[in-house]
């Protein structure tokens, strides 16, 4: 008698959905919300995680800028660190952040940074390039952990 072939595959099956609901069961979405004031020709930092507790996984970070000047742009980047250097932020490429956005009214930006490390932490800064420095942000960090 032979083996049956989609039989074994559907075990395979089976035993990979049972690993993968397992992970995904561990993580729970957890939330965290920030508040400031733009800088006007500089950097504020919209939100600051940290992967003490474990690593942080799809963090996506919706901010709301309360309106902009004309001619006004900001620049969203994202900074983590490294296990090398725990104080050290370094910029990383992220494809959702973009370039420029040049803001006319308020808005709210959308951003998707990916994961974060365990042990590290990340930070969302806007660059400003106009005469923002009395514009409001609330940003809110979604993530599993």
């Amino acid at each position: 008698m032979g083996v049956n072939p989609t039989a074994v595959q559907e075990k395979i099956d089976t035993n990979v959905l049972a690993v993968d609901q397992k992970v995904a069961g561990s993580l729970v979405l957890k939330q965290a919300t920030f508040t400031g004031n733009l800088s006007n020709a500089g950097t504020a930092t919209i939100a600051a995680l940290d992967a003490l507790g474990g690593a942080m996984k799809d963090i996506r970070i919706k901010v709301w800028i309360s309106g902009a000047a004309a001619g006004a742009g900001i620049t969203p980047k994202w900074f983590v660190t490294s296990y090398g250097a725990l104080v050290t932020f370094v910029q990383q490429t992220v494809p959702s952040l973009g370039a420029q956005h040049a803001l006319a009214a308020a808005v709210v930006e959308d951003y998707e940074v990916g994961d974060l490390p365990d042990g590290l932490q990340g930070e969302l800064r806007i660059d400003s390039a106009g005469d923002d420095s009395a514009l409001t942000f609330e940003a809110t960090a979604t993530y599993l952990q």
